[in-house]
Formats: C-alpha cells, structure tokens, sequence
C-alpha cells in the first residue's frame, strides 16, 4: 500500500514548539509552521510526516525509555545515510537534520526528506495486482539491490566507528545468544539447540562489506507507477560492516514460501509467498550469481537469519512482560518465537533452506 501517515498516537505527540525553536537555530530549512502526522507501523522507532508550509519530510526518533541493545542507533543511521548519498546504486533517503538533545523530543531524533512510494506489507496480490511476472521481476530487483549494497566501496567511506572486525560471525553469534538467555522467558528447548548448533558451526567469512542488516520488503520503498522499481532502502539503524552472507542469511528469515508455518506467513513482512516470487533457493542463487561469492553453506547464514528474529522477537515480548510497554501487538509474540525455533531446527535437521 500507499506509504500513508494517520493522526498520532495518544502518547507519542511530538512538542512542536520545541521542535520549532530547534529548527529555527540549528536547521534554518525547516523553519516554520509544523503539522504533525504519524506512520502507524513500526515496533522500535516512531516515525512523523511533517508537513513544514507545505513542504514534507519525515522525523524519526526511538520510542521513549528505548534501549541500544534493540538496535535503536540513531546516530549511526543518520552517518550512513549521508555517506550514501554519494552512491547511486544504493538510495537512501537524504537526511536533512540531526539532534541529540534529548530535552527537545525526550530522544533523539533525525529529519530526512520524505520520498511517496509504497512498501508491500501484504502477501494480497488483489491489493496491488502483484501478477507473477512482476513478482519474479522484484525478486530480482530486491537481490541486485543487496548485492549493491555489498559492492559498495567501504574505503571510500567515512565509517570508521562501525564494527569492521576478523571475528564478526562469532561476535554475532555470542551477542545474539547472550542476549536471548537475557531477556528469556519460557524455556524454548529448540532455542537453546539451535544457539549451540550456530556456536559450532561457525563458517570462514566470506568477505568484508556494508551490511544492511535487516533488509526485507517492508524496508523497501517502491515506486507506485512500477513496483519493481526500488525508489529507496530504508532503516540503516542496524547497518555496519561485516560479512555479506550474513546479510543474505537475515533476508531469508524474512523470505517466507507457502510451506513455512502458517503463524510465520500471519506476520504479513511481504509477498514473498505469492506466484512468481523467488524461493530462498532461487534468491541465493541469483545472488551467488551476481556477486561470484560461494554460498554453498548458506544453511548456516539462514539459520542465523531465523534464530536473530526469534531473539528479537523475545526482547520484545520479554519487555511487554516486564509491562514496560502497552503495545497489544507484542502479547502473542512468544509463539512467532516458537515458531522461528520450529523452523530452524528443522532446516538444521534437514540441512536445507527449502521448505
């Protein structure tokens, strides 16, 4: 659908007057009139249209009482975005301005042009006639774009503060089992499998690029006249520099066919499942092909892939638990936990992506 802003939430009004006054001193451009609207989707950051005497653009700032660990980095986002904007190939929306005073909004925030398209939230090939020659089309579009942002040139980039170390896989391995053992709730038998199992089976990196992190559809904005036009990659909160397969391994755990369980095809992250589109065997193919990287233990990066959406999924639920926030959406997220367990053991078992 139409990327539409709604009215805003009870509870996360931005202070438009201190908001104004900031613009006025620090970001002249966007002095002016402010009317405030909100997107309504999103778990860990806020997201506003501004409408500045008629002029459009998008803050984005965390949920209050935010957290780091839950990728929440605003201000590496704000970094990358600006060092993309001398890359063609990649498209970020531009960044426009950046505030780390949190007694304006109470976190900090960052302005950023608004770019009209639509990002495919729903697997319904009725709402936006996703016929299967479109859909084969953007899957093609969708891997060539991540091979883009893996072919591009980390050296002529100032991002010396991201993470770019010999040991990336078992730092991510380690961060992400340490962080689920932190915020467990119920005893997951195939949770506790599965950490072990990544622990073991840790592969030689493949490479050393910029990794999105969490690219999938619902990060993608299209362009309303032709969906497999790819107008924008959108949320870098969680970009660095790393191994690419990695990469490939968390878009996949998003790359749901019809034969995954039917509570992971509910979550609707994108048409993935409807005829035409790639299937996770085709994505890393069409990729290795691009790219010329050896993907052949990519059951591994997939693995990955599925067991840090379960983990993040348990942050979540984990801090609906503790009551720390009132988000109706978060009460049911321990089976998608479950259900992301389920799936990946079973891949370990079978030693396969496919469903």
């Amino acid at each position: 659908m139409l990327d539409a802003a709604t009215d805003v939430r009870e509870g996360e009004e931005l202070d438009t007057e201190r908001l104004t006054t900031w613009f006025a001193e620090y970001a002249p451009d966007l002095a002016g009139s402010i009317e405030v609207r909100q997107f309504p989707t999103g778990y860990s950051h806020l997201n506003y249209l501004l409408n500045i005497e008629g002029d459009e653009y998008v803050l984005r700032r965390p949920r209050a009482g935010h957290r780091s660990g839950l990728g929440h980095n605003l201000s590496q986002e704000w970094r990358v975005l600006s060092e993309l904007q001398e890359h063609d190939d990649v498209h970020g929306p531009t960044p426009v301005a950046y505030c780390e005073n949190v007694s304006i909004l109470g976190t900090p925030f960052y302005v950023m042009e608004r770019l009209e398209g639509v990002i495919l939230r729903s697997n319904d090939p009725d709402l936006l006639g996703l016929t299967p020659p479109v859909m084969q089309e953007l899957s093609q579009s969708c891997v060539s774009k991540l091979a883009a942002i893996h072919d591009v040139e980390i050296d002529s980039m100032s991002l010396e503060t991201l993470e770019c170390s010999d040991d990336f896989i078992e730092r991510e391995i380690e961060r992400w089992t340490k962080t689920y053992n932190a915020s467990k709730t119920d005893d997951i038998q195939e949770m506790r499998e599965i950490g072990e199992w990544l622990e073991a089976h840790q592969p030689v990196p493949s490479d050393r690029t910029l990794i999105h992190r969490d690219f999938r559809y619902d990060n993608l904005l299209l362009d309303p006249n032709n969906y497999t036009d790819i107008r924008a990659v959108l949320d870098w909160e969680r970009a660095t520099v790393g191994d690419p397969l990695m990469d490939v391994g968390t878009s996949l755990a998003h790359w749901f066919e019809p034969n995954d369980p039917d509570i992971l095809l509910q979550l609707d992250l994108g048409p993935t499942v409807l005829a035409g589109s790639y299937t996770r065997r085709e994505f890393v193919d069409r990729y290795a092909e691009i790219t010329g990287r050896d993907c052949s233990n990519i059951l591994f990066h997939y693995v990955y892939g599925l067991y840090r959406m379960a983990v993040v999924a348990q942050q979540y639920y984990a801090r609906f638990c503790r009551g720390e926030v009132d988000d109706p959406r978060r009460a049911a997220l321990i089976q998608t936990v479950r259900a992301l367990a389920v799936t990946a053991k079973r891949a370990i078992d079978r030693e396969s992506i496919d469903s």
